[in-house]
């Protein structure tokens, strides 16, 4: 992959959609996910086969809508626990400014909440350099990605067909619900395997590092 690759793959792009956990931010880094997913499985009384606490609220979705809620709240009050420790990529966010100084929109869709998401960008001092973020839809785990809601629900707000934006994710949920929805992955391949399963899996671009996404960025203008 060349820096050039990713300048052509987003020449036509007027918009380029950020997922949040990965590209921009390691969201858990100071306030383990696995911790997070503890607290919520007391919430439900019953113990969730995974360290993510995602997969615990798509779990209480099975269980009394009050249930969902409770859970829903206190990992909304976790990530936000969460974001006021954690990591910005490096390079996540050189990228979101090449993005703007390229002349193209930003938005953020990601399984996280948009309280969260907001609580990063006041912490990185760029309030408003977002205005479109599609978080999780609250209790409504089962609209988080791979459901294509959240990405099409920014692509009706931003009022771009999708393919004149770009996704940028870093997950195979991300690269399929990119093929659902019919816009260009750029796979952020941040992890060993992930550069051969995301190729297999038929991102437009798979690159390693988020500077790499600002320099192609910054080489094309709208």
């Amino acid at each position: 992959m060349s820096n050039g690759e990713i300048a052509r793959t987003v020449a036509k792009a007027s918009v380029i959609i950020f997922d949040f956990d990965g590209p921009l931010c390691d969201v858990f880094a100071g306030h383990p996910a696995w911790r997070v997913a503890r607290s919520l499985e007391g919430l439900l009384g019953i113990s969730v086969d995974s360290d993510d606490p995602l997969e615990v609220l798509r779990t209480a979705q099975t269980f009394p809508h009050s249930t969902l809620w409770e859970v829903e709240r206190a990992l909304i009050a976790a990530e936000l626990t969460a974001v006021a420790c954690s990591t910005p990529t490096p390079g996540g966010l050189d990228a979101l400014r090449a993005c703007i100084a390229s002349g193209r929109t930003p938005a953020v869709v990601s399984n996280n909440s948009a309280d969260a998401v907001r609580a990063f960008f006041d912490r990185a001092e760029m309030p408003d350099a977002v205005k479109v973020i599609v978080g999780r839809e609250p209790a409504r785990p089962e609209l988080m990605k791979p459901h294509p809601w959240p990405m099409r629900q920014a692509l009706e707000v931003l009022g771009v067909a999708a393919g004149n934006a770009a996704f940028v994710g870093d997950t195979s949920t991300d690269l399929e619900v990119a093929a659902i929805v019919g816009t260009p992955c750029l796979a952020y391949a941040n992890k060993p395997g992930k550069r051969e399963q995301f190729e297999d899996a038929g991102a437009a671009v798979v690159f390693e590092d988020m500077y790499a996404l600002a320099d192609g960025l910054a080489r094309t203008r709208l």
